[in-house]
């Protein structure tokens, strides 16, 4: 796997997510390299990672994971719900366009008899 690698107890990982700042398109993506080893978690993205600056700041403010893989397991979450979100906004807006069009075709259908 390319988004996973195991080395002698480090752990170098890839994630996707969905960006999802005002102007961002839900394809637009942002990469999260994270290398983790004993305490040390060390994070580069080339655009801003919202699920991490959350994780982090709740960290940090002890109101949030207690330790470096609960700070893991914390951005898993964050990135899917993230990433479910958006698709439910998607889903939605593609069944409001299908309604839209079912009612046209069926006002069409009736003016036209």
């Amino acid at each position: 796997m390319k988004w996973l690698r195991f080395f002698q107890n480090r752990l170098l990982l890839t994630l996707s997510s969905i960006h999802l700042t005002p102007k961002a398109k839900p394809d637009d993506l942002v990469l999260l390299r994270i290398y983790l080893k004993d305490n040390l978690l060390i994070s580069a993205s080339q655009k801003p990672a919202i699920d991490f600056y959350e994780t982090n700041r709740r960290f940090w403010e002890k109101s949030g994971p207690k330790d470096l893989y609960e700070v893991l397991a914390d951005i898993f979450e964050n990135t899917f719900n993230k990433i479910t979100q958006s698709i439910e906004n998607i889903e939605e807006e593609v069944n409001e366009t299908e309604e839209k069009i079912i009612l046209n075709k069926i006002q069409d259908n009736s003016c036209n008899h």
